[in-house]
């Protein structure tokens, strides 16, 4: 009989692993630092923009490429690389950034606070989907 419990919760816990392991959580901005200051007279913003994957019991995060990265107040954009990598340069102000890839969730970032000269780094996760989900950003918190 303890055999049988045994085995039973072993399956049981194998069972609540792969079903957590399928919830997606949606694109999402992993990491947003402001990182200080550096010698430029524009804000910049860069970072990269990753995809999860699972093959068998591996997960790895595999850059997106050819990701569009909109400003909608100031008309700029840019493209993630090969690598998934962004940059781009900012005037003083309070912007939203828009993330999107055909086949994917797009996000829509919301509050950013540029400053010239100031630095931030994004990490941002993409998943597989439609629509668009809306990230407030805090307000930053590193001063001059």
């Amino acid at each position: 009989m303890r055999g049988k419990l045994f085995f039973s919760c072993i399956v049981m816990l194998f069972i609540c692993a792969c079903t957590a392991r399928q919830q997606k959580q949606g694109s999402r901005v992993v990491k947003f630092e402001y990182k200080g200051y550096g010698d430029t007279t524009v804000a910049l913003i860069e970072g990269n923009v990753y995809e999860i994957t699972h093959h068998d019991d591996i997960t790895d995060t595999v850059p997106v490429v050819n990701v569009e990265l909109n400003v909608e107040q100031s008309h700029k954009g840019a493209f993630t690389s090969s690598e998934g990598f962004f940059s781009i340069g900012f005037t003083k102000g309070t912007f939203d950034v828009v993330i999107r890839k055909a086949g994917y969730q797009s996000l829509k970032l919301t509050n950013y606070e540029a400053d010239p000269d100031q630095i931030l780094f994004a990490k941002i996760i993409l998943e597989k989907g439609s629509g668009v989900k809306t990230v407030q950003l805090p307000s930053r918190s590193v001063t001059r």
